[in-house]
């Protein structure tokens, strides 16, 4: 668009460049939006509504976040590295339709079990299911995204994104301000995010689309047996991710939940900003692997390992030095007596973004399989010691629990890593 030409008019650059400019752009301002999206809604929430209902929103993002790796299946990495090569567009678009028909399923069921089972829950129901249905429009959007980055094009699918949770949110908040009613707010929340995918869906894909190359198939019986493994892996790394909310709905409640959500809302920072600059490479990664350059692969992949603990060092030392106040002042509550939860929930993101980052790896190198494995395990012993550890310590175990989980999923990927890496040596001299 012209601000894009206008950002970058006085630099003498290649097309190439400028387009790998304009993805890290945009990728960047997609990633700040998701990392802020629940944030900015929560402190409104928390603000006009309460404690409680705040508490209810950060409950219905986690099952959200949990429900949309079902309507993604996990598929988008392997999207960016097969289609056109192996599958055709319509595979994954078709495929899509489907996993999202799920999602919307499993959203309904899970919605009326909770009403039957639990009383006086409706309300939290059905801002759970509005919410799950704000995800289900990103989902089949991925799809979209995907290919355009495997097009090498991945600022057209974070301008969509971008912009519709901008519209959702200005939806969601204005809604909130006027009701002071979340089920409603989030209605005509998705009745923005649904009617602004849409629009942003049919624009895109005739501008950017390349249609021709649709003919190249191995057939979604194919995409479904290599996919499965994703899909499973990404449920569990969400799942992994919100235990200790899962656990806090169990045993403390909606007040103890929002506090939580207050001081574990920087969790996916971390991760966020690592995938700044690992996603726009991704391609890179493939690439080598494929051309087996194991030591530019295994040297780019400790660089970004670099990059990480700068990152969690930043974090830390401003989480420690303004993380209080600030939250504080977003959310309205004093949180002064969490300053040490802030702090250990931070340090242990920073290996939930190792794990997370050399999943992504393992995608590249074919073994996601052993990826989904590895985060099986982990989510067994995890739920084992967060649910235990919560329901003796209370929030502080809650904490303590899921420091331990996300210390125990870096050190098994990277042990698994170091060992294909190894075998992929030998074999490949």
């Amino acid at each position: 668009g012209e601000a894009d030409r206008g950002f970058f008019w006085n630099m003498n650059i290649s097309k190439a460049e400028l387009i790998y400019r304009k993805n890290v752009l945009w990728n960047v301002v997609a990633g700040i939006i998701n990392a802020a999206e629940a944030v900015i809604i929560v402190a409104v929430v928390s603000r006009v509504n309460g404690l409680k209902d705040a508490g209810i929103l950060t409950f219905a993002f986690s099952v959200a976040n949990l429900l949309m790796t079902v309507g993604k299946f996990g598929v988008r990495n392997y999207q960016v590295v097969h289609e056109s090569e192996e599958y055709s567009f319509q595979d994954f678009f078709h495929f899509r339709m489907v996993t999202v028909g799920i999602m919307v399923v499993s959203a309904v069921i899970y919605t009326f079990y909770n009403l039957r089972i639990y009383d006086g829950v409706s309300q939290k129901m059905a801002c759970v299911f509005w919410v799950c249905m704000w995800y289900a429009v990103e989902a089949f959007e991925d799809v979209f995204a995907g290919s355009f980055q495997a097009r090498g094009r991945l600022d057209v699918g974070s301008k969509m994104f971008s912009v519709r949770w901008i519209l959702t949110l200005c939806a969601f908040i204005a809604a909130d301000f006027v009701s002071k009613d979340i089920v409603k707010s989030a209605i005509c929340g998705f009745a923005v995010c649904f009617i602004s995918g849409t629009v942003f869906i049919i624009y895109t894909y005739f501008k950017y689309m390349d249609k021709n190359k649709w003919h190249v198939s191995k057939g979604m019986g194919v995409l479904f047996k290599e996919s499965i493994s994703l899909c499973i892996a990404s449920y569990l790394y969400i799942y992994i991710t919100n235990i200790p909310k899962y656990a806090i709905n169990t045993y403390l409640g909606d007040e103890t939940q929002a506090v939580y959500g207050y001081i574990s809302m920087p969790v996916f920072v971390i991760a966020l900003l690592n995938s700044f600059i690992y996603r726009p490479q991704y391609v890179l990664y493939s690439t080598e692997w494929k051309e087996h350059k194991i030591q530019q692969f295994s040297h780019r992949v400790m660089r970004q390992m670099l990059v990480l603990v700068v990152i969690v060092v930043v974090c830390l030392l401003g989480a420690f030095l303004l993380g209080i106040p600030v939250l504080s002042v977003l959310y309205h509550e004093n949180l002064s007596p969490y300053k040490v939860h802030l702090l250990e929930t931070l340090f242990a993101s920073g290996f939930l973004a190792v794990g997370g980052f050399l999943a992504n790896i393992f995608t590249v190198m074919d073994e996601q399989k052993r990826a989904m494995l590895i985060y099986l395990v982990v989510s067994l012993a995890g739920r084992v010691i967060i649910y235990h550890m919560a329901a003796q310590y209370q929030l502080s175990g809650a904490v303590w629990g899921y420091m331990i989980t996300m210390i125990l999923l870096a050190v098994v990927f990277g042990i698994a890593y170091v060992g294909i890496l190894k075998k992929a040596g030998h074999d490949r001299c």
